[in-house]
């Protein structure tokens, strides 16, 4: 029991840090906000949907062990003006060997009224945070992030190339492909020989979703995340409120 609440600790951090990478559109319109609210640069207006999100792990031991398991699942839903919801659930190996999955938390965005929350499904408390209208957006955070990159010696950078998959049919959706392939240098990592890292990626276009995700990386193995259980059309409006027997919390100022 102390492991799976450990595990439900971090995996609820992990989720208010970054939403998954499956369920996220690529370049798309911005949803339409009441104030203007620059939270909309994190979503999409005009496409809504459901999907199920299944993260699976395969990873071969230098003993030749197999070792292949589901690490998450998400559920995601967003309405026509942009609101999201992600439910996240953990896997965990129970004393019988068996895989058992278990409701973490939720996370609803919500860019009309500017506001995001993350409930705790363990103690029914809904932390709420405010996005002022000054607020750095997604992408000026990039721009930070890869002005801090130009410290890094030029012998010690990674190299990505891109490959373009042509298209395919995958949950009912057309879908284009592209392979990103990095290497990361002698050095870089402390490591004695190049580090190659392959992430394949297949986007449908109406709506705008990245469905499947292939990565392989030698320091941890193959990494899938697929979407599946695709739906369109309008939700309820429930599913982006905060349940009545949720206690809502602002953080302090």
């Amino acid at each position: 029991m102390n492991a799976r609440l450990r595990a439900a600790t971090v995996s609820s951090l992990l989720l208010i840090i970054a939403t998954p990478t499956v369920g996220q559109t690529t370049s798309a319109p911005a949803a339409r906000t009441a104030g203007g609210c620059r939270l909309a640069s994190r979503t999409t207006a005009g496409a809504p949907y459901s999907a199920l999100q299944e993260n699976t792990q395969s990873q071969t031991l230098a003993d030749g062990t197999h070792i292949e398991s589901k690490q998450q699942t998400y559920q995601f839903y967003r309405d026509s003006q942009g609101r999201q919801r992600t439910e996240f659930k953990q896997n965990y190996f129970d004393p019988t060997g068996a895989q058992v999955e278990f409701l973490v938390s939720i996370f609803i965005t919500d860019p009309v009224d500017c506001v995001t929350y993350s409930l705790d499904a363990s103690t029914h408390v809904a932390l709420r945070h405010t996005y002022p209208p000054n607020e750095m957006t997604p992408a000026e955070l990039s721009n930070a992030v890869k002005q801090l990159a130009h410290a890094t010696p030029n012998e010690l950078r990674h190299e990505t190339s891109t490959e373009r998959l042509g298209t395919d049919t995958i949950e009912g959706l057309l879908v284009e492909g592209k392979r990103e392939t990095t290497t990361y240098p002698v050095g870089s990592q402390g490591n004695d020989r190049p580090i190659v890292v392959t992430l394949e990626i297949w986007t449908s276009k109406a709506p705008q979703l990245r469905v499947l995700s292939k990565k392989s990386d030698p320091r941890s193995g193959e990494t899938t995340e697929r979407l599946r259980n695709i739906r369109l059309g309008e939700l309820s409006p429930d599913l982006f409120q905060v349940p009545a027997d949720y206690q809502i919390q602002d953080p302090p100022k």
